[in-house]
């Protein structure tokens, strides 16, 4: 299409000519009068049918055409409009959160949900920096962090849980633990026999096989050697020195008391008896506190026999 050959405004204000092709060089008078401005509808050529262009004086001017107005269609869109424009990453950041806030309470699939609230906070944070409606995306992150909270916290409860079931399900574990208030179960007596502490035992003294020693208050439980047992006293001393010599050198010492007076009690060497000992002798808590000088030894059948009677003298 083309312009008629006139008198135009080229957008500074001034009238400029026309030639029908381009802008000359010659501007109208400042003092002349204004010429009337060519606006006939115009209808472009075939290739454009259907599409109207208006020529106005007051709109600015193209690189091509004089006072040609672009469309709408071209120009800047108002910043109101564009933050009532819908914002397409903060729907569907919003949607994501919603599906990985319910994913995020089933425990079976709370990782799966983790990947989509993470999906969500990334949409939900290009809707915030991109023109359009921000409250989608506003609303996608508070959800996804929300939802984020909720999967750490079914996490955590889901590992105890199953720790728990673990313990419970293993024999060899010790859950549940025994309540502290629950009591020892009380021991059986044999009949016959009588509770003394430990420093109390005397030559003759004999144990049972199934001893209840109870180690927080120290006590035993002896009976008469008539009876059946598996223990017996067979030496007892004190010991002379006045300071502690300390647990090893206290040890040794008994040991060896014990030893000597075996062979004599039992009537066979230590070394060639199938019979063993132990003692009990004094540490430096009872040494210094309790005045406790005294050493026992307690003679029995390793295999675990039982004996009714006496074992002086049986020469095994």
């Amino acid at each position: 299409m083309s312009i008629p050959a006139g008198w135009y405004d080229d957008g500074s204000g001034r009238q400029r000519w026309w030639d029908g092709a381009q802008w000359t060089e010659h501007y109208a008078p400042v003092e002349a009068a204004p010429v009337p401005v060519f606006e006939p509808p115009y209808v472009a050529d075939d290739a454009a049918a259907g599409r109207q262009w208006s020529l106005s004086s007051t709109g600015p001017a193209t690189s091509g055409y004089p006072g040609a107005q672009l469309p709408v269609a071209y120009g800047s869109v108002p910043a109101e409009a564009a933050a009532r424009r819908p914002s397409v990453p903060g729907w569907v950041g919003f949607g994501l959160s919603i599906a990985g806030l319910v994913l995020a309470c089933i425990p079976p699939v709370v990782g799966v949900g983790l990947l989509v609230l993470l999906a969500a906070i990334v949409l939900s944070i290009i809707a915030l920096v991109r023109p359009g409606a921000r409250w989608p995306g506003v609303t996608g992150l508070i959800v996804s962090a929300v939802g984020v909270m909720i999967a750490f916290v079914v996490l955590f409860v889901s590992f105890v849980s199953s720790s728990f079931d673990r313990l419970a399900d293993d024999p060899t574990s010790t859950w549940p633990l025994p309540s502290e208030s629950a009591e020892p179960p009380a021991a059986t007596a044999p009949p016959g026999s009588e509770t003394i502490d430990w420093w109390e035992l005397q030559v003759g003294d004999c144990l049972p096989t199934d001893q209840p020693l109870y180690e927080d208050t120290g006590e035993l439980v002896i009976l008469p050697c008539a009876t059946e047992h598996s223990e017996e006293v067979f030496h007892e001393y004190a010991m002379t020195q006045d300071d502690f010599p300390g647990d090893k050198a206290t040890e040794v010492e008994a040991m060896r008391a014990c030893e000597e007076a075996f062979t004599e009690f039992v009537g066979t060497p230590y070394e060639e008896s199938e019979l063993d000992f132990y003692g009990f002798w004094p540490n430096e808590d009872t040494w210094e506190f309790g005045d406790d000088r005294s050493v026992q030894c307690i003679v029995y059948d390793p295999v675990g026999d039982v004996v009714t009677g006496s074992l002086r003298g049986a020469a095994r």
